[in-house]
C-alpha cells in the first residue's frame, strides 16, 4: 500500500493545535482503500480553545500586547467541536464539524475580547475567562461546552436515532444529526440542581452531571445524574486558607519548614523566598478578607429576596451535597428526580465526579469516578510575576487522585414517585483502583451484576501542564512550551477490569484488574521497540453495540481499548512527585523517568472479556498519538459485541520524520477489527482538519433533522425566570437587554 502523505502535502501542526474552522469537506485517501462494506456515521467530539483564541493553542498575549488570562489552561477548557465522518454508499467519506453553540457560547461570543460590550465599563463583569478547568464569568455564570460525549436514544420505531452530546458540569443537548446544529438542552434549568451558591444569581448555573448518561432501548427511559459535590472533601487548599487565618503565625512556620523540604522547589536566596510566601499570603488575606465582606453584604441583601422569590417553592437541598437521579420516560415532557440517600435517609456525597452511570435491567451503577477537584485546578497561573510561588501554591493545594472508587447501586424498581428519597446501596468495598470510565452487560441473571473498566492507575487526567513546571528528567529546566495545556501520561501502569458484582449482598463475586507491562527490555529509545501487548495509559474504550439506541447489549465479548504508551511530553517533575507514593506501584519510578524519555508506543488492543486475555493488538509508530477509538459495523453485521465483524476507526496525530520537530498531521485511520494487527487498511486525512485532542465518539446508521426536539423548549422560559431574581432592577434591565440582544434570538421555541 502506498503513503500518500508527501504527494498530496498534509499539513503539519504542533501537538497542541487546533483550529475553530467549520468544515464541509471530503476526506482524501492517503494510504490503502476505503473498505466498501463500512457504511453509517462516526461522530467524534474536541474541545477547540475558545471565542478569544481562535482554536489551540491560547495565545500568551492579546492583540493588544496585554498578558491573556487564558493563557496556560487546559486543552480540554474549550467550546466542543463535532466532528462527523460519513461513509457513503458511493465509497466517499465526508467530513462535516460544527462548534456546539450554547446559550452561554452565544454570550461569550456577544462579550469576546474587543468586543462592545468588552469596551463598555458597564458589562465589566459580563466577559469569561478561563478558571483552570472552567470557563467563568461573574455576572453571566459558567460555560457549558458541551466537549465531551455523546448518547444516542431513540423514542419511537417510526424514526431514526437521535444524539445528545454531553458534558460534565452542563445538561446534554439534542443535536440535530443531519446539519450538527443543537436543538434543545434536555429540561430546564429549573429541573436541574445549581452547583453553585444561589446567592450569586448567575444567568448560566453550574449543573454537575455526568457525560454518560444511560438509555434504555426496551422502556425507552433516560437516565442522568446531577449531583453537587462536597467541596469541602474535595478542596485541599481550604484547610490552607482556613489555618492561615485562624493563627497566621504558626502557619507561616509550618510553611517555612515545607518549604525546605521540597526538594529544592523554592531554592534561591531564602529571605527573598520567605519574602515572596509572606506577600502571598498578605495579599490572600487582604483578598478573603474582602471577598467574605462581599459575600456577607450579598447574603444580607438578597435573604428577603429569597424569602419572596422563593417562600412557597423553595428547595430544601438547593447549595447542599446530595445525587438526584434523574429519569425521562417515553413521551414524557419532563424529568422525574429521585434523591439518593444511604440507609440513614442522608444524603450520599461525591468528592471527585460521576463521569459515567451504568444501566442494566434491574440496576442503576454509579461511581464516585476519578476525575479529581482540587483548588488548584480552578485557577492556571494566579501569580505571573513568580513561577516559583505559582508551583508552591499548587504543592500546597493539589490532592491525590483517590487510589480507589466508593461504588453504589440504584434498584429500578425503588423509582417510584418522583421527588422522593431513593436508597442508595454501597458495596461493601470499594473498586480497588482509580476508574473514570466503565461499562455494564444489560443481563443481570441471578442479580449478579457484570461491568468492565478501563484503571487510570496514576494517570491524572484533571492535571495539565502549566507555564512553571518543571522537566521530569531535569527538574532544575522548564518544560518546553509547546507542552503547556496539556493533560498529563501516567506514572504508572494503568489497568482493565472484569468485575461482577452481587447486587443480593452489596458485594463482589469477581474483581480482576489486568494490568501489563508488555516487554520492558526492549524500551532502548529506538524507532520500533518491539514491546508486546501491553496497557500503558490505556483510556478510551469501544465494542459493538457499545451505547446502542436500538436494543440492549445483554452480554459483551470483546473490547476493543486505546493505549496511549508513555511519552516525555505528557509528564513533569510536579506529577512525578505528586504520585512517586503511589500505594498501587508495580513500575519503579526511576524505570518510568527513563522510559518516559525514550518513549512507549500507543496501542490499540482488543481483549476477550471471557479471559481477559488481549487476543490481538496493533502497536503505533513511535511518537504517534491515537484519540479517539470507535466500532463501525460492517454492512450488515449488526452490532453484537460477541463478534468483530466490523472496523476500528481511531484519530491521530501522526509525526513526520524528525521526531523532534513537534509536527503533527491529523488524520483517521481504519482498521479490519477482526485483524487489528495486519495495521490500518486505510488512511484519511484533509489539508484543513486539524484537532488537538478528540474525546469520546459514537456510530449512527443514519442521521436526520427531526421536525422537533425531544424535549419542547421555550429559551425565555428557562432562563427568565434567573433573570427575574437580579437586583437591583437597573441590572436586571441590563442583564435582560444583553440575552434579548445577543442570546434567545439564536434559539427557536417548539
Amino acid at each position: 500500500m502506498k503513503d500518500l502523505v508527501g504527494e498530496i502535502g498534509l499539513p503539519t501542526f504542533p501537538l497542541v493545535s487546533a483550529s475553530r474552522k467549520e468544515l464541509d469537506v471530503e476526506l482524501l485517501t492517503l494510504m490503502g482503500t476505503i473498505p466498501e462494506d463500512i457504511h453509517g456515521y462516526a461522530f467524534f467530539n474536541s474541545p477547540v480553545g475558545n471565542i478569544n483564541s481562535d482554536g489551540l493553542p491560547f495565545p500568551e498575549k492579546r492583540p493588544d500586547g496585554e498578558e491573556n488570562p487564558d493563557y496556560g489552561g487546559p486543552i480540554f477548557n474549550g467550546d466542543g467541536m463535532v466532528f462527523r465522518i460519513h461513509f457513503a454508499a458511493d465509497g466517499r467519506v465526508n467530513l462535516k464539524s460544527r462548534i456546539m453553540k450554547t446559550p452561554d457560547y452565544y454570550a461569550d461570543r456577544a462579550t469576546s475580547y474587543n468586543s462592545v460590550y468588552f469596551k463598555d465599563k458597564r458589562y465589566k463583569d459580563y466577559p469569561f475567562k478561563n478558571g483552570g478547568i472552567t470557563r467563568m464569568s461573574s455576572v453571566l455564570g459558567v460555560r457549558n461546552q458541551l466537549n465531551t460525549a455523546f448518547l444516542p436514544f431513540k423514542l419511537h420505531e417510526q424514526e431514526p436515532a437521535r444524539l445528545l452530546v454531553t458534558f460534565d458540569s452542563g445538561r446534554p443537548y439534542e443535536i440535530d444529526t443531519q446539519t450538527l446544529e443543537l436543538l434543545a438542552p434536555m429540561g430546564y434549568v429549573k429541573e436541574w440542581r445549581n452547583g453553585a451558591p444561589e446567592f450569586l444569581r448567575q444567568t448560566f448555573p453550574v449543573n454537575m452531571a455526568t457525560a454518560h448518561p444511560c438509555f434504555d432501548p426496551n422502556t425507552k427511559e433516560l437516565f442522568i445524574v446531577n449531583f453537587i459535590p462536597s467541596y469541602a472533601k474535595m478542596v485541599k487548599g481550604t484547610s490552607i486558607v482556613e489555618a492561615f487565618l485562624r493563627n497566621p503565625n504558626r502557619l507561616k512556620r509550618k510553611l517555612e519548614k515545607l518549604a525546605d523540604h521540597l526538594d529544592g522547589e523554592l531554592d534561591g536566596d531564602g529571605a527573598e523566598t520567605l519574602a515572596d510566601i509572606q506577600s502571598f499570603f498578605t495579599r490572600i488575606k487582604q483578598k478573603i478578607a474582602n471577598t467574605k465582606l462581599v459575600i456577607g453584604i450579598k447574603k444580607a441583601i438578597h435573604a428577603i429576596d429569597d424569602a419572596i422569590d422563593n417562600a412557597r417553592n423553595k428547595d430544601p437541598y438547593a447549595g447542599e451535597p446530595n445525587i438526584f437521579l434523574m429519569r425521562m420516560k417515553n413521551g414524557e415532557n419532563k424529568w422525574e428526580r429521585y434523591r439518593l440517600v444511604d440507609k440513614n435517609g442522608l444524603p450520599v456525597t461525591i468528592t471527585q465526579s460521576m463521569h459515567q452511570i451504568g444501566l442494566t435491567k434491574d440496576h442503576i451503577v454509579i461511581m464516585d469516578t476519578s476525575f479529581k477537584m482540587a483548588l488548584d485546578l480552578m485557577m492556571t497561573n494566579p501569580f505571573t510575576e513568580s513561577a516559583k510561588i505559582d508551583r508552591f501554591i499548587r504543592n500546597l493545594m493539589t490532592g491525590k487522585m483517590n487510589a480507589q472508587c466508593k461504588t453504589y447501586l440504584i434498584r429500578r424498581s425503588d423509582l417510584k414517585e418522583p421527588e422522593s428519597n431513593v436508597p442508595l446501596i454501597e458495596l461493601k468495598e470499594p473498586v480497588p483502583m482509580e476508574c473514570v470510565h466503565f461499562t455494564t452487560q444489560y443481563d443481570n441473571p441471578n442479580n449478579e451484576i457484570t461491568f468492565f473498566s478501563s484503571h487510570n492507575n496514576a494517570l491524572c487526567v484533571a492535571e495539565w501542564t502549566r507555564e512553571y513546571d518543571l522537566k521530569i528528567d531535569d527538574p532544575t529546566q522548564p518544560v518546553p512550551k509547546d507542552m503547556i495545556g496539556m493533560y498529563n501520561g501516567a506514572m504508572d501502569v494503568s489497568g482493565i477490569g472484569k468485575f461482577v458484582i452481587d447486587a443480593t449482598n452489596a458485594a463482589f463475586k469477581v474483581k480482576e484488574v489486568k494490568r501489563e507491562m508488555g516487554d520492558t527490555d526492549t524500551i532502548d529509545g529506538s524507532l520500533n521497540p518491539k514491546i508486546g501487548p501491553n496497557t500503558w495509559s490505556t483510556g478510551l474504550y469501544t465494542y459493538a453495540g457499545l451505547d446502542n439506541p436500538y436494543q440492549t447489549t445483554n452480554t459483551i465479548r470483546y473490547v476493543f481499548w486505546q493505549n496511549l504508551g508513555l511519552d516525555d511530553k505528557m509528564l513533569t517533575d510536579f506529577v512525578r512527585r505528586l504520585y512517586e507514593n503511589y500505594p498501587h506501584r508495580i513500575a519503579p519510578v526511576e524505570k518510568i523517568k527513563e522510559w518516559v524519555n525514550k518513549g512507549i508506543p500507543g496501542q490499540i488492543i482488543c481483549v476477550d472479556t471471557h479471559t481477559m486475555d488481549i487476543v490481538d493488538y496493533f502497536q503505533l509508530p513511535m511518537k504517534c498519538q491515537n484519540r479517539s477509538i470507535q466500532f463501525v459495523p460492517k454492512k450488515g453485521a449488526g452490532l453484537d459485541p460477541s463478534k468483530r465483524e466490523g472496523y476500528i476507526i481511531i484519530t491521530v496525530l501522526n509525526p513526520t520524520a524528525d521526531l523532534s520537530a513537534n509536527a503533527y498531521t491529523r488524520e483517521m485511520w481504519i482498521f479490519d477489527a477482526e485483524n487489528l494487527a495486519q495495521g490500518p487498511v486505510c488512511k484519511l486525512g484533509h489539508p484543513e482538519w486539524n484537532f488537538c485532542y478528540t474525546i469520546h465518539s459514537n456510530w449512527l446508521k443514519e442521521v436526520f433533522s427531526p421536525e422537533k426536539p425531544a424535549f419542547d423548549y421555550d429559551i425565555r422560559a428557562d432562563y427568565q425566570w434567573r433573570i427575574n431574581k437580579v437586583r437591583p432592577m437597573k441590572k436586571r434591565k441590563q442583564l435582560q437587554d444583553f440575552m434579548e440582544q445577543n442570546v434567545f434570538p439564536n434559539f427557536k421555541s417548539y
